[in-house]
């Protein structure tokens, strides 16, 4: 979810082999092409050009180019950390609002019959509202979850948000150590990598 230019896209494609299947969403429109390129010999990846979040609707999405495309986000101009804000005037770089269409996760999965056991999301600060939109999925299915998570002084409340949701579905959330393993991720503690894993209490 965010697929941006297909990295993540191109290395779980290779993990999940023939049997399995990559379903990744990507909304802006140049990014999505890019994307596309680049896994359009993969049979195991299904693209889809929309975005994921708590409810079905039109919004906009702000896209800040090529150089900058892991930045663009769904959330308002005034929502977004000052540093993305001041790119605009220190690179001097053309900041787009693009419409997209934004669909979430349940309905997704409803319509296509699936039953993900992995989900790898990075939305640049809207992870909240695709999870209010997997409330189905996380209770009856309990996927693990990779989230990237904003850490500064800024957002980290928006952090300490997706923990207490996903708490009450059972799930904790963890660190990466250096040496790979998991380590128990409590609120307030610092965090030395935004990429958190989140786990239901049963794994």
């Amino acid at each position: 979810v965010g697929a941006n230019v297909g990295y993540y896209t191109l290395l779980a494609a290779a993990l999940v082999g023939e049997t399995g299947a990559v379903h990744s969403f990507e909304p802006t429109p140049r990014t999505y092409g890019i994307l596309k390129e680049n896994t359009g010999s993969k049979k195991n990846v299904v693209l889809n050009q929309t975005a994921l979040l708590d409810e079905e609707k039109s919004l906009e999405i702000t896209d800040f180019g090529v150089r900058h495309g892991g930045l663009n986000s769904l959330l308002a101009w005034e929502e977004l950390p000052a540093g993305f804000r001041d790119l605009q005037k220190r690179e001097h770089i053309k900041v787009q609002k693009i419409p997209v269409r934004a669909i979430t996760l349940d309905q997704y999965c409803s319509q296509k019959k699936l039953y993900p056991t992995f989900i790898k999301m990075d939305t640049e600060g809207t992870e909240l509202f695709v999870l209010r939109g997997a409330k189905e999925m996380l209770a009856q299915r309990h996927p693990t979850l990779a989230l990237e998570a904003w850490w500064d002084l800024e957002k980290r409340q928006n952090f300490y948000q997706i923990i207490d949701f996903l708490g009450s579905f059972s799930y904790r959330p963890y660190e990466i150590g250096r040496d790979f393993k998991l380590i128990p991720y409590h609120k307030g503690e610092e965090l030395e990598c935004p990429n958190v894993i989140f786990l239901p209490e049963r794994s």
